[in-house]
């Protein structure tokens, strides 16, 4: 193999395990008219939103969701968040008060 060669396959890989290795970025903020927030096991929080508005229909990682009315109301900080666009609902999976 030629050096040149070899340079360029170690370039490429370096790029690539950096790439995998980056941070998530924050997603848009989510906002409900309603939900519920159910404990999970580990200490973190499940929160279902009902009647969302969401810039995305597919959901986010790391994503702020607000609700805004009702026992849950609150903003929460989740590090998956899955919507449903049929229904306008979301589910948000690791989440902690903010």
């Amino acid at each position: 193999m030629t050096v040149k060669r070899i340079a360029t396959i170690a370039g490429a890989t370096l790029l690539a395990t950096t790439t995998l290795t980056a941070p998530a970025q924050a997603s848009f903020p989510f906002s409900c008219e309603t939900g519920r927030v159910i404990p999970s096991d580990d200490g973190s929080l499940h929160v279902s939103g009902e009647n969302c508005n969401s810039p995305v229909h597919s959901g986010g990682v790391n994503a702020e969701v607000t609700i805004r009315t009702g026992p849950a109301a609150g903003k929460y900080l989740c590090g998956l968040v899955l919507t449903y666009e049929l229904h306008n609902n979301l589910g948000g999976f690791d989440c902690h008060p903010i």
